[in-house]
């Protein structure tokens, strides 16, 4: 039997690829105003708290995760990288990263997906053209288009699906993604999983 320890190694090491030096904000503390509770962020910039649902969790300045209890499990982020981590099982974890970089800087959807999975191909030893894509296909998060890809990779023995869905914005390439370890096929639950996933994202 693999233990749960195992697993947060395998996540740990493939979810570092995907994020880019340009990291946005991340949250770094709470404080107050005027009696008002505020979330800081990594980039200097804070926002109310109190202005979302008692049921959210804010993740970056202009995006929450919320109706996540009691689901949902908040966990430390396997690298400083990654924006924030929720599990829903030992085996099902989703994560918000968040880069900036955008169309302004000249990225198209084509390319974000090719870094993505070049970046997987470089930490699981295999050419990016013998890694299954499962899945592409449009996604809407909160109103705006996205686009959702789902792979499969298998690292140290252990096979994981991965659905990452891709906003890509004027200045900003935010991705959300949900992971099953020991999958091997974007099966019927993961992608009711990736749907609850995204039907819980609030953005301002």
């Amino acid at each position: 039997m693999i233990q749960n320890g195992f697993f947060k190694s395998v996540a740990l090491a493939l979810f570092c690829v995907a994020a880019s030096a340009a990291h946005a904000q991340s949250i770094v503390g709470s404080s107050s105003v005027e009696g008002r509770s505020i979330t800081l962020f990594s980039d200097g910039t804070w926002a109310f708290t109190d202005r979302q649902r008692s049921d959210c969790k804010p993740v970056l300045s202009d995006l929450s995760f919320c109706g996540i209890s009691p689901i949902w499990t908040q966990t430390p982020p396997p690298s400083a990288a990654i924006d924030a981590q929720f599990m829903r099982a030992d085996t099902e974890f989703v994560q918000f990263i968040s880069d900036r970089v955008g169309t302004a800087q000249g990225i198209e959807m084509d390319s974000a997906k090719a870094v993505i999975l070049d970046g997987v191909a470089g930490i699981t030893g295999v050419r990016v053209r013998d890694i299954p894509v499962l899945s592409d296909e449009p996604a809407e998060v909160d109103g705006k288009d996205a686009v959702t890809i789902a792979f499969s990779v298998t690292f140290r023995g252990v096979p994981v699906v991965f659905a990452n869905t891709i906003l890509l914005e004027e200045s900003r390439l935010l991705q959300m993604q949900s992971y099953v370890i020991g999958a091997t096929a974007y099966s019927d639950d993961h992608r009711a999983l990736h749907a609850t996933f995204l039907n819980l994202v609030e953005m301002d």
